[in-house]
């Protein structure tokens, strides 16, 4: 039986098979990374390529897309949120919020002495809101500006915004350039 087991290993060597259980698979570094490369170079060539026909495509859409309007264009700010609270649906024009306050993945209207929560961040609500109208004086507050009372010089370059309802609230430094044009 040794003289068998001897001649196998003969056998292995002359024909160059490696023994399976001494197998392993170890794929080279160079070549994982050539094909990471090649897939890297294949996508940013696709990326260039949809860019360009985007832009190309970008005028002529533009055209057709107003052709296709009439001319009409939506009002870029919205007069109204839809809120739906309790099994009711109801209205509130943009106009009567006194100021937005971050909840979360909500936003809390304020107007008057009703608060009411839309489902919508903080973020995208700054952006809905007519920067003529608003201002984001920290990251979880939004004012109306008509609302403002008056500005109060806080600490280090902060200030407290107290509104018409007699809210007080605290603005960041972050903000304090708008509220500072404010008053210019």
């Amino acid at each position: 039986m040794g003289a068998d087991l001897r001649r196998l290993d003969a056998a292995r060597a002359f024909f160059h098979e490696p023994d399976p259980a001494r197998l392993h698979v170890r794929p080279r570094a160079h070549t994982l990374g050539a094909v990471a490369d090649h897939r890297r170079e294949r996508f940013q060539k696709a990326l260039w390529r949809a860019r360009a026909l985007i832009g190309a495509g970008a005028g002529d859409f533009q055209k057709r897309l107003s052709a296709l309007l009439g001319g009409r264009t939506a009002p870029p700010y919205p007069e109204r949120f839809v809120i739906k609270a309790l099994g009711r649906v109801f209205f509130l024009r943009a106009e009567e919020v006194d100021w937005v306050e971050a909840a979360a993945n909500y936003v809390r209207l304020h107007a008057g002495r009703e608060a009411h929560l839309l489902r919508e961040t903080m973020n995208t609500m700054a952006t809905r809101l007519d920067p003529a109208k608003f201002l984001r004086i920290r990251r979880s507050a939004i004012v109306n500006i008509e609302r403002i009372k008056e500005l109060q010089p806080w600490f280090r370059g902060e200030y407290v915004v107290v509104l018409r309802d007699g809210t007080h609230l605290t603005s960041s430094r972050g903000y304090r350039d708008p509220l500072e044009r404010l008053l210019k």
